[in-house]
């Protein structure tokens, strides 16, 4: 299918990148929404803090874990960030992102009657 064995599926990385594009504007209308919490806010922004901290803890070099902490640190954060977040608010943005929002020309607006009582 491919020629280069080492070469990735162009629908792979296009796939990968509507995903990532999709999850900065989740975090970013969640950061922004007066519904979430302060708590619920802090997380991304300690996440960050702890990544962008020259400083690491003492244990993480033994475990080898040192490039590797501060990824699963800030991934972390983010996930419980939207786990913290109000979960309609977070449907509804999910369902805004996914399908867009009907602007007045896309409403149709109609009546129906019953045809049939049975």
């Amino acid at each position: 299918m491919y020629d280069d064995q080492n070469s990735q599926p162009p629908r792979m990385w296009a796939n990968l990148k509507r995903e990532m594009q999709k999850n900065w504007q989740l975090w970013w209308r969640l950061f922004t929404h007066p519904r979430v919490s302060i708590l619920a806010k802090a997380m991304p922004v300690l996440a960050l803090l702890y990544w962008l901290n020259p400083l690491d803890f003492p244990t993480a070099p033994l475990l080898g874990m040192t490039p590797i902490d501060d990824a699963a640190a800030v991934l972390l954060g983010l996930k419980l960030f939207v786990e913290l977040s109000p979960q309609d608010v977070v449907a509804a943005i999910r369902h805004e992102l996914e399908y867009g929002t009907p602007s007045d020309d896309e409403v149709i607006d109609a009546s129906y009657r019953v045809l049939d009582d049975e």
